[in-house]
């Protein structure tokens, strides 16, 4: 039996806050979750120079979520690091105010540390990059966890071509078969 503390424990049971509809895409996730949440989420380019740091980042407003992805990631990274992102969100990782000085002057090292303090007064910033932090160990379960599960979610079942009857008759097969 796996404890509270357990980052894959913790991460699936963030899990169930994501709907799963066919075909699945990321875009479609964010867009539901935005809803579902009442707080946007937009994903962004990161800035080359934070590019070098880290492959995500997410930096919450005070009406919104903003994730920030490399740019020269492949399709599929780029998935993973904004579910990653999106894990910190919907576990809603907060740092103290020392925390986040403390690990964004790790993070950032060539960032002044009074400047530190200033730039980044949110009330919580995590970037993808250092998986020795349990926020870090959580969020990244949380991205296999979701990606692994979207795989099921991605092909489309019913084509949009098919009539009434057919539609009937293929989602009674997926039920009977199990197809999600």
């Amino acid at each position: 039996m796996t404890s509270s503390t357990d980052p894959q424990q913790i991460a699936t049971a963030a899990l169930g806050q994501v709907s799963f509809r066919r075909p699945w895409t990321i875009e479609a996730a964010i867009a539901a979750l935005s809803l579902d949440r009442q707080r946007p989420i937009t994903v962004h380019l990161l800035p080359d120079n934070l590019a070098e740091t880290c492959s995500g980042l997410w930096i919450p407003q005070s009406n919104s979520d903003q994730i920030y992805i490399r740019q020269d990631l492949t399709p599929v990274h780029r998935e993973v690091a904004i579910a990653h992102e999106l894990g910190h969100i919907l576990l809603q990782h907060g740092l103290s105010d020392q925390e986040r000085i403390d690990y964004l002057a790790a993070l950032f090292p060539l960032v002044p540390p009074e400047m530190v303090g200033n730039v980044f007064a949110l009330p919580c910033t995590m970037a993808r990059s250092n998986y020795e932090h349990p926020f870090e160990m959580q969020a990244e379960w949380f991205a296999r966890l979701l990606v692994a599960k979207a795989d099921l979610y991605r092909d489309v079942i019913i084509p949009d071509r098919a009539t009434a009857s057919e539609r009937r008759m293929l989602q009674k097969a997926a039920a009977t078969f199990g197809w999600p």
